[in-house]
């Protein structure tokens, strides 16, 4: 039972994660140089890229769990890839068109979906007892 609550809210993380940022991505405007506006009405418009967009980044998530278990390196992966795509998300410029922007705040929100997902994961990482099994 522990095993499939851990993989539940671990699950539940991503989601979550995963709206949220979407949510970040759609409700931004402009970027950090000329102010920061953040409009509440595009947390309405995430759940639309989560249909679309959120069965790829679940499958890519899972295809990257199942090879690296939520192990140091993978979360240590994931971090940093998050803070580089972040940065080149923020700090936009004059080289990067309109859909390389969007496409690099996809793949920001998908890293960090996995991101939290890898990190609820190690936290309540669930432990195999083995049973002693008497041949007498």
């Amino acid at each position: 039972m522990r095993l499939a609550s851990a993989h539940l809210l671990a699950l539940v993380a991503f989601v979550f994660a995963l709206y949220c940022c979407f949510g970040f991505l759609l409700g931004l405007s402009g970027n950090l140089r000329y102010g920061f506006k953040f409009d509440l009405k595009a947390f309405e418009f995430a759940a639309i890229y989560m249909m679309f967009i959120g069965p790829f980044a679940l499958i890519l998530m899972l295809v990257y769990f199942a090879l690296l278990r939520a192990s140091k390196v993978a979360i240590i992966i994931l971090f940093v890839l998050s803070i580089a795509l972040s940065l080149a998300f923020l700090f936009r410029t004059g080289i990067i068109n309109g859909n390389v922007y969007l496409f690099i705040g996809v793949v920001w929100a998908g890293v960090t979906a996995a991101l939290a997902h890898h990190l609820v994961y190690a936290v309540l990482r669930p432990r195999v007892i083995k049973e002693s099994v008497s041949h007498a």
